[in-house]
């Protein structure tokens, strides 16, 4: 992130956890004007410690194909010239067809980025 930042290079990124797909794209603008979001404008602060780690051992195989997927649009999306997708987080629920797109925050909106309910807790 911070070299793609200071190169001026879009990244997508992605990331999975159990049923749970991340997706975004960094330092792309909707103007082209600017560098767009980076990693720090949607997670501000320092992970947790539990955070660190990686198990893919309770991840679904079509959780990993689904994040892929995704990923490859927004990479065509860049490549095409679509800023449709720019400074956004897609987070995805493959075990309950939920799907929530967040823009970046702007420095003026405060520290409350979103928040997520649930729907199956306690289910």
């Amino acid at each position: 992130d911070r070299v793609c930042s200071e190169l001026a290079i879009p990244l997508v990124s992605g990331s999975v956890h159990r049923d749970q797909i991340q997706v975004m794209s960094l330092h792309v603008a909707r103007d082209g004007s600017s560098t767009g979001a980076s990693l720090r404008s949607f997670f501000p602060h320092r992970t947790a410690e539990e955070q660190d780690g990686c198990s893919m051992q309770d991840v679904p195989v079509h959780v990993t194909s689904l994040a892929a997927s995704v990923m490859a649009m927004r990479i065509r999306a860049i490549l095409d010239g679509d800023r449709s997708f720019s400074d956004t987080l897609d987070l995805i629920d493959a075990r309950n067809a939920g799907w929530m797109r967040i823009a970046a925050p702007t420095p003026d909106e405060g520290e409350l980025i979103a928040t997520y309910t649930d729907r199956t807790a306690g289910a």
